[in-house]
């Protein structure tokens, strides 16, 4: 059986460009924050959590970035097998479920793509694939709405 050829790059020093671009999204999101009420701790308003969670990715981006500047370059060999594509199809399939969830409904919505992934990209046989799907749309249902988070109905009535 002949494995599928995998494409490689030379990559110098992927710290540096990840932890940079991590870093200036957090910068941005630590703006946008900046433009919700931030509250106090006892309470907390809707850009508390934001601001915390922006000074902490910022903190971690800026010190693999750090660490990366006092390094000696490498050259590093990213490969990409044949998998990869699987991030691709993961990322399709939450856009089209972002797309239709509220027409048709969570609960159909998330049992279809809880059921596609785990029989596309996960290779899980059909009866545990439909029952995992089952038990995991309904827990995070039960979670969701004892948390008092409102769900797409679409249609179904519940």
């Amino acid at each position: 059986m002949r494995q599928a050829q995998e494409k490689a790059w030379k990559v110098r020093n992927g710290d540096r460009l990840s932890g940079a671009l991590l870093l200036a999204f957090a910068l941005y999101m630590a703006y946008e924050a900046l433009q919700l009420r931030f509250g106090s701790v006892s309470r907390p308003g809707p850009g508390f959590y934001p601001a915390i969670l922006t000074v902490l990715l910022a903190c971690l981006s800026g010190a693999v970035l750090v660490r990366s500047l006092r390094e000696r370059d490498e050259l590093l060999t990213v490969s990409f097998g044949s998998r990869t594509s699987h991030i691709g199809l993961t990322i399709a399939a939450v856009i089209v479920y972002a797309a239709v969830v509220d027409t048709i409904g969570f609960l159909v919505c998330t049992f279809i793509l809880v059921l596609a992934l785990l029989i596309g990209l996960g290779k899980v046989v059909w009866r545990r694939a439909l029952l995992v799907a089952a038990a995991g749309t309904v827990v995070f249902y039960l979670i969701f709405t004892s948390l008092g988070i409102p769900l797409p109905k679409g249609i179904l009535a519940f």
